[in-house]
């Protein structure tokens, strides 16, 4: 069985609007995003130019999508839960008398 390429840019157009959203959310630039994504920094560029994905590609750069969202909402709690118990070397008034 052979996969099908997206053979148009238009075809291409939802997957670039979902990367440019997710750039856009995390503050990832195109080269980097190619990069973690598919080992591609040029990805970005080329599907901005009207290149074309075959669907196992399409399928790894959301994972990744889904993945680095979850890895940073992760990270987020661990500092926020982190945070939660330090005072940042400030002494309580009682504790200072």
């Amino acid at each position: 069985m052979h996969a099908i390429a997206c053979t148009c840019a238009d075809m291409c157009t939802p997957i670039l609007e979902e990367i440019d959203a997710f750039m856009a959310e995390t503050g990832i630039g195109g080269f980097r995003f190619g990069m973690l994504a598919i080992r591609n920094g040029r990805l970005v560029e080329r599907l901005r130019s009207g290149g074309r994905i075959w669907p196992e590609t399409e399928e790894r750069i959301r994972k990744f999508m889904v993945s680095e969202k979850e890895r940073r909402a992760f990270r987020a709690t661990e500092r926020a839960r982190q945070s939660c118990g330090k005072t940042n070397g400030a002494v309580p008034l009682e504790a200072a008398e």
